[in-house]
């Protein structure tokens, strides 16, 4: 099994997260959102994110 963050881009939470699941000594990753259709199987879970907007007015799309 794989935990997938799915993010659009590296931020340092969503590097974090990646890195906190591999302390607990899962198989973690993050993945571009259409490139999880690709990676994921039967069993592997995945985490969507959607960051704040650089200007702090609204989230990214998604």
């Amino acid at each position: 099994m794989t935990f997938y963050v799915v993010a659009g881009r590296s931020t340092r939470t969503n590097d974090s997260l990646v890195e906190a699941l591999r302390a607990l000594g899962l198989d973690a990753d993050r993945v571009e959102p259409l490139a999880l259709k690709e990676r994921a199987l039967p069993g592997d879970v995945a985490l969507g994110r959607l960051d704040v907007l650089p200007t702090l007015d609204g989230v990214e799309p998604g």
